[in-house]
């Protein structure tokens, strides 16, 4: 085989493995039972959020007035804080999808009661079983990984991106002023982004109020995850704007922020990532059907 042949073969290959790569997951779906047809919807169960988040002090989600709780009393309010937390996040998330082109979502009502029939022991319950038993085409399942404290692996995470941010803008300016003022604005811009979009190491809990979720698609048919999805929000800046300042200033507050901008981010990957598949499956379809709309912005 001549060298350009060779050439051509492995440049064709190349292609194919790339777009074999860069489909799969629009195609995984409709393999896994979930495949609507507008204006049917794919029915979500919402189970509850769970908490897997170190929070270990009171102020590390509210602004504590006067001294500090003891020890027994801080662990009971950080345990009661918390599980409110989480209903709120759970009631939240479902009031952002019931307004989804692409998502219904079945009443907390069935989905506890699917799970209260299921619980027979300690053993955790599969989460496509109490889909299916709720009616649902699918379970979401979502972790609280970050919420006021986060876990020492997110915070290298988040400060080994600022850092990676301030280098980005050392390179754009050394394109312009030089090598040298390159490297001045990559260390002064490395050092303001761990301060102001993660706070380091050892700051980041004390400035910040970071709230990151970890979200899991589970099919009803085969209980196959069948889409993983992360959000992180640090602060809510415009939101914060509009409230009072003596309120600003309370960490529950900006938590509360946070929290309403990471559910955002977390259902806008989820439309997308279901308009996608949707929009390949309607490629499949008849040209009949009714048009899939343009995912919201």
């Amino acid at each position: 085989m001549s060298r350009r042949n060779r050439t051509w073969r492995r440049g064709l290959l190349a292609s194919a493995l790339i777009l074999a790569l860069a489909t799969a997951g629009c195609a995984g779906w409709s393999r896994h039972g979930i495949d609507p047809t507008p204006p049917r919807r794919i029915r979500l169960a919402v189970l509850p959020v769970d908490l897997a988040v170190p929070v270990r002090k009171l102020k590390s989600i509210e602004t504590v007035p006067g001294p500090e709780p003891g020890p027994a009393d801080e662990a009971a309010q950080v345990r009661r804080r918390m599980d409110a937390v989480a209903s709120d996040l759970r009631v939240e998330l479902e009031d952002r999808l019931v307004t989804s082109y692409l998502f219904e979502v079945v009443p907390s009502s069935a989905v506890d009661a699917a799970l209260a029939e299921l619980k027979t022991s300690t053993a955790p319950i599969a989460p496509g079983l109490v889909a299916r038993r709720a009616g649902a085409d699918a379970a979401l399942t979502v972790r609280l990984s970050g919420y006021g404290a986060v876990k020492r692996s997110w915070l290298f995470w988040i400060a080994g991106t600022a850092a990676a941010e301030g280098v980005t803008q050392g390179v754009a300016v050394g394109l312009v002023a030089g090598p040298a003022a390159g490297a001045a604005i990559a260390g002064e811009e490395a050092v303001q982004e761990m301060l102001t979009s993660g706070g380091g190491i050892f700051v980041f809990d004390r400035f910040f109020t970071p709230v990151i979720l970890e979200a899991r698609l589970v099919s009803a048919s085969d209980g196959v995850v069948f889409w993983k999805g992360t959000a992180m929000a640090v602060r809510d800046r415009k939101a914060l704007k509009k409230i009072p300042a003596e309120r600003r200033r309370l960490k529950q507050v900006r938590l509360a922020l946070a929290a309403r901008s990471a559910i955002a981010e977390l259902s806008r990957k989820m439309e997308d990532k279901a308009f996608m598949n949707l929009d390949r499956q309607r490629r499949k379809a008849p040209a009949d059907r009714t048009p899939v709309p343009e995912a919201a912005p």
